[in-house]
């Protein structure tokens, strides 16, 4: 894995210098893991530590395993972070829809423009209609950066099996 390492780093040197934001390589075992995450970019922790997963994202990305049983440890207080009450009644002990929402979050996050700034995760709730269908309701700083954008309406898809949950937002706006 080291050798991989060194030729991926000299291919990107002349793409994306070291000072710009360094390659952060992944931990772990490398054959077959039973999960594999990837991150879009290194954050600021991640390239001053060389380590991935270590900053912001990886903090939220911590209790998102706690939850699903892969690393043991403050579970109650990551729902308590990430999830509102309703969404916890709902799926507390259905990881994957959990998962699922977690993803939508994520999602509407990047609708935003954002990332997980300017609002907590609890301001975004992902809870189901009777058949299934997926909604959201936004509070306080998610609903203000909504409002910004003129949102009409969201919609959202998820798909998860017991490995993977994957999401899609679309911010309907009206355009000025």
């Amino acid at each position: 894995m080291q050798s991989f390492n060194q030729k991926m780093t000299r291919f990107f040197q002349d793409l994306w210098p070291a000072e710009d934001k360094p390659l952060v390589f992944g931990e772990g075992k490398a054959d077959h893991p039973p999960v594999m995450l990837i991150g879009e970019a290194p954050g600021e922790q991640e390239s001053l530590q060389g380590r991935p997963f270590v900053g912001k994202a990886g903090k939220n990305l911590d209790g998102f395993l706690q939850v699903l049983a892969l690393n043991r440890g403050e579970k109650e207080g990551f729902l308590k972070r990430t999830f509102t009450d309703k969404e916890i009644e709902a799926f507390r002990n259905k990881p994957q829809s959990l998962a699922g929402n977690f993803a939508v979050k994520e999602a509407i996050s990047k609708c935003f423009g954002t990332g997980f700034r300017g609002f907590e995760l609890t301001d975004i709730e992902v809870l189901r209609e009777d058949n299934g269908k997926p909604y959201v309701n936004l509070y306080n700083g998610a609903k203000h950066m909504y409002d910004t954008l003129n949102g009409t309406n969201i919609f959202v898809s998820i798909t998860n099996t017991e490995e993977y949950a994957m999401a899609m937002a679309v911010i309907e706006k009206i355009e000025e």
